[in-house]
C-alpha cells in the first residue's frame, strides 16, 4: 500500500488507525517519529484574532496572549494572491465566510502535524514564506464545529490531497464526508 491516497480506500479510518498505533510503537518506518509539538503544547485555548485565507487563521492563544498562525489540517482553499497576482475564483468568499462566522470566538486548537514551508514543486520557498518559518497544522474546534470541515462543507475548500504517509487531520474522514 505504497502508492494511492489512503482516503480512497473503503478501510480508511483503520488504515488510519493502524499508523498512528506503529507511530506511538515507533515501529517500523515509524521507528524515529516525532510528534509533532508547538510551544506550550499540542493542544491549547485561543480566540480567533485574523483569517489570512480559507485555509489560514491567526489565533490569540488565551493563557499567554500569543499570536499564532496556524493552517486548517488537511484543507486547501484557494489562494489570495499577492502584489502582482490575481487571487483564485472563491478566494475572498473563503475568507469572508471563517471571517464573519468565526472572528472573535474562543476556539480550541490541536496541533496535527508541521510542514517546513516548500516553492513549487519542492523549490526553495519565497523569502517572505521562510520567514514565517515552520507550517502548524491544526484542528480548529468552536464549541462543536470543525472549521475546516465547516469551510469544505460551504464547497469554499477542500479536502488537501495527502500521500500514504503523511501526518493528516484527526478528522480526515470528516472533512472528505463534509
Amino acid at each position: 500500500f505504497i502508492e494511492g491516497d489512503m482516503a480512497e480506500t473503503e478501510f480508511a479510518a483503520e488504515l488510519r488507525e493502524l499508523q498512528k498505533g506503529a507511530q506511538a510503537a515507533k515501529k517500523g518506518r515509524w521507528h524515529s517519529y516525532v510528534a509533532p509539538s508547538m510551544g506550550g503544547g499540542k493542544e491549547f485555548q485561543a480566540k480567533v484574532a485574523e483569517i489570512v485565507s480559507g485555509d489560514c487563521i491567526i489565533v490569540r492563544d488565551v493563557d499567554t496572549n500569543e499570536e499564532r498562525r496556524v493552517y486548517l489540517s488537511s484543507t486547501k482553499a484557494p489562494k489570495q494572491g499577492r502584489k502582482d497576482e490575481k487571487p483564485e475564483p472563491w478566494a475572498w468568499e473563503a475568507k469572508e465566510f471563517l471571517r464573519k462566522k468565526f472572528i472573535g470566538k474562543k476556539v480550541k486548537v490541536t496541533l496535527d502535524y508541521t510542514r517546513e514551508p516548500m516553492g513549487p514543486g519542492g523549490t526553495e520557498p519565497p523569502a517572505a514564506m521562510a520567514a514565517l518559518g515552520t507550517m502548524h497544522f491544526c484542528t480548529v474546534i468552536e464549541r462543536t464545529l470543525n472549521l475546516a470541515a465547516e469551510v469544505i462543507a460551504k464547497g469554499y475548500a477542500k479536502v488537501a490531497p495527502h500521500r500514504a504517509d503523511d501526518d493528516t487531520s484527526e478528522f480526515l474522514d470528516d472533512l472528505i464526508e463534509a
